[in-house]
């Protein structure tokens, strides 16, 4: 059995789940001015902002934990997921690890399918969390959750791209619908 949760609540204040958003809002925030301004877009700086904006690391600890999932339960290992409300890194996991063991969800029906049952059927608030019809990001909680999870599927597709029944346009077009 193996059981991917946050730490602990006695290791951690009340007030961290708000800190974690407003860390992916801040990640989000500086990965935005990075690639809007064209003279970082060519610059030969442009690694080094894209890694202080602590973007990868996130992108990377999520696909580190879904691969633990994965992993688990392709050996028999009973998994279960939790984190603080069960909307953000709940989604986010059990998609990944779904995506990367059963090839139906790496076709469009299939991703579908996944998006309106680990996404939309449990409740992930993508009205909150991607501020809809707000002139700003900078609401309490806004986090770019969606997005990381498709930045994840792109990195996914990257690397084993003939696995996949779509191209990286249509995670584009996910993203903007």
């Amino acid at each position: 059995f193996l059981m991917i949760r946050r730490p602990p609540r006695s290791t951690q204040s009340r007030s961290s789940a708000a800190s974690d958003v407003y860390k992916r809002q801040e990640y989000m925030g500086k990965m935005t001015k990075i690639c809007q301004n064209d003279e970082q877009l060519n610059s030969l700086k442009f690694l080094g902002l894209v890694q202080d904006s602590n973007w990868i690391e996130a992108i990377s600890l999520i696909l580190q934990a879904a691969i633990r999932v994965a992993d688990s339960l392709q050996k028999g290992i009973s998994v279960l997921i939790h984190c603080s409300d069960g909307w953000d890194r709940t989604s986010q996991l059990t998609s990944l690890a779904q995506i990367i063991l059963d090839p139906y969800f790496r076709t469009i029906e299939g991703f579908m399918v996944l998006i309106e049952k680990e996404w939309l059927s449990y409740g992930h608030q993508f009205h909150t969390r991607c501020a809809h019809g707000k002139s700003s990001h900078q609401n309490d909680q806004y986090s770019p959750i969606f997005t990381l999870f498709l930045d994840c599927m792109h990195q996914i597709f990257h690397q084993y791209p003939l696995s996949f029944d779509f191209n990286q346009q249509f995670i584009l077009d996910v993203n903007y619908l």
